[in-house]
């Protein structure tokens, strides 16, 4: 299960439900991270480290860019860390 956090959570956008589904689809099991720092949101996505018994390194763990590209596309300003 995907494991999301908004920080601060009360600042969270008003589309947080529907980009948290897509969120889960794109990162599968992952631990999400997303931090507000002015305007925009700092991702740290890893999948669990299970994953790296089937052969993957820790950058291959590292799902941020991909979540802060879907998040950017829309309308979510984001960053990978």
């Amino acid at each position: 299960m995907t494991e999301i956090v908004w920080d601060p959570d009360d600042r969270k956008p008003p589309n947080h439900e529907a980009l948290e589904s897509e969120i889960e689809a794109l990162a599968s099991g992952a631990r999400v991270k997303l931090t507000l720092k002015g305007e925009e949101w700092l991702v740290r996505a890893l999948a669990p480290a299970a994953f790296c018994s089937r052969g993957a390194d820790f950058s291959g763990r590292d799902l941020s860019a991909r979540v802060a590209e879907f998040l950017n596309e829309n309308g979510c300003p984001a960053l990978a860390l």
